[in-house]
């Protein structure tokens, strides 16, 4: 019996290096790998010893498109090791900061990564995206350079910002730099705006297409405050659709809820919910739609009753993944524009003193691509004894895969005709929409299993 490997290396378009690999026999397939071709990054190891004030400027190495979340998620651990509370000030320039971090990083992902895939254009690059919607593309460009801006004005710089130290930040807006954040701001609304307006009407347009894709149940996690959509500080909430039901609960007990394997085809931990069986948990704008009650921003809040009219609530569509970051980049404008109109920001207080001791602490913030977990144990000199970091993307890989199994058993059998690139395409367009960040994937190496002696199976690899 002949086993056909059909590879998709390198997925496009994603953040990282990956591959899927599909195992097809008999025109059935049989299983499918996501593999991650990125060197091991040791960090949790490599922190250790060093002082938990430097944590925040290392942890944010792991990823140079997310640094903003590691950078606040790890002095977010610090504080709650030494049990430290910042003034309401250096909160509010967090957050901001923060802001623009998901500011960037979701227009990044909806208009180089995903449109371009939407428009079902010719050519699915930015390229091919500029030659269509050229004003589409340099809006785009305008809306992430605003989200830099804000990270490097806020943060000091705008990738590995450097402000947020424990007990605070280190310095406060000027006059002059608030007011000149506020007029980008406002223009990134009505783009935001305006992008947010053409996804929803090309999904519409698509809506059998899209409603062919995936879609399964699973638990979903986000954090929450109040039940309103949260990307700072809050409780962490577990969604049960089979059920509807709900678990609540503070960020330094993950560890009575969450549980990390080893996954014998790769180096990456899968975590699992615990409960009377293991069970996978999704993550990112899909999750927290689907965890959160609604928004606490109007012109998000107008957006999530129409998106739930397209996928249902709770929605299981892997391609509500890409509507609700719309949605969110929308909610992350208005946010940014509330926040700049404190006056504070230029006056308050923004840090206190620290004393470092031994402890042991937990920090999360909702990154861009879902709940990121920091957890910090230090010893009497305030050196990290132990780290642990939980990313996003590891939550979600145990799903992207078998949404990308899903789809390989409708594609793959009509594959002679409807095309191989066509086929190879709509699995890849799975994959980007959970928008995996694969250099936060710490623990994620390439295994290759190799035909033992005396196999009667033969592989024949297909690269793409």
């Amino acid at each position: 019996m002949s086993t056909l490997e059909i590879k998709i290396e390198p997925v496009t378009r994603i953040e990282g290096h990956g591959k899927v690999r599909v195992l097809v026999s008999k025109n059935r397939v049989q299983d499918v790998q996501f593999n991650v071709i990125e060197a091991p990054r040791f960090f949790e190891k490599f922190m250790e010893s060093k002082q938990a004030e430097e944590a925040p400027r290392i942890s944010e190495r792991i990823c140079g498109v997310c640094p903003t979340a590691h950078h606040l998620a790890s002095v977010k651990a610090v504080e709650s090791a030494w049990g430290v509370e910042p003034p309401e000030t250096a909160v509010k320039l967090r957050r901001l900061m923060h802001l623009g971090g998901i500011i960037s990083s979701h227009i990044l992902h909806v208009a180089f990564f995903t449109l371009p895939d939407l428009l079902d254009i010719p050519e699915k690059s930015l390229t091919g995206l500029y030659a269509q919607k050229p004003r589409l593309v340099e809006d785009a460009i305008r809306l992430r350079e605003t989200g830099q801006n804000i990270v490097d004005t806020v943060g000091g710089r705008a990738i590995h910002p450097i402000t947020a130290v424990p007990g605070g930040v280190t310095k406060l807006l000027t006059s002059d730099s608030r007011d000149k954040l506020l007029k980008q701001a406002e223009r990134a609304l009505t783009t935001s705006q305006n992008i947010a307006k053409l996804c929803f009407q090309l999904i519409q347009d698509n809506l059998e297409k899209v409603k062919a894709y995936p879609h399964f149940e699973t638990l979903y996690m986000a954090l929450t405050r109040d039940g309103f959509h949260e990307i700072y500080d809050g409780k962490v909430r577990v969604f049960d659709p089979t059920t509807n039901s709900r678990i609540d609960f503070q960020p330094n007990e993950y560890l009575d809820h969450i549980l990390e394997k080893p996954i014998a085809h790769t180096y990456a931990k899968y975590p699992f919910i615990k409960g009377s069986k293991e069970e996978p948990c999704r993550v990112g704008p899909l999750a927290r739609l689907n965890a959160t009650d609604d928004f606490t921003t109007p012109l998000a809040s107008e957006h999530l009753e129409a998106y739930r009219k397209i996928f249902g609530s709770p929605a299981h569509n892997v391609m509500g993944y890409n509507l609700a970051r719309v949605i969110e980049l929308v909610n992350a404008a208005e946010l940014t524009n509330e926040l700049l109109r404190e006056e504070d920001l230029t006056t308050g207080k923004i840090r206190v003193k620290v004393v470092a001791k031994s402890g042991a602490g937990v920090g999360m913030v909702e990154a861009p691509r879902g709940t990121l977990i920091h957890h910090y144990e230090t010893d009497q000199e305030g050196c990290l004894k132990r780290v642990n970091v939980i990313v996003p993307t590891n939550h979600n890989v145990p799903s992207l895969e078998r949404a990308v199994f899903e789809m390989a058993r409708q594609v793959i059998p009509q594959m002679e005709g409807i095309g191989r690139d066509r086929a190879l395409w709509m699995l890849e367009n799975v994959v980007r929409a959970y928008d995996p960040c694969l250099s936060c994937s710490v623990h994620m190496v390439e295994l290759v299993e190799e035909e033992s002696h005396g196999s009667q199976n033969s592989v024949r690899e297909e690269k793409r």
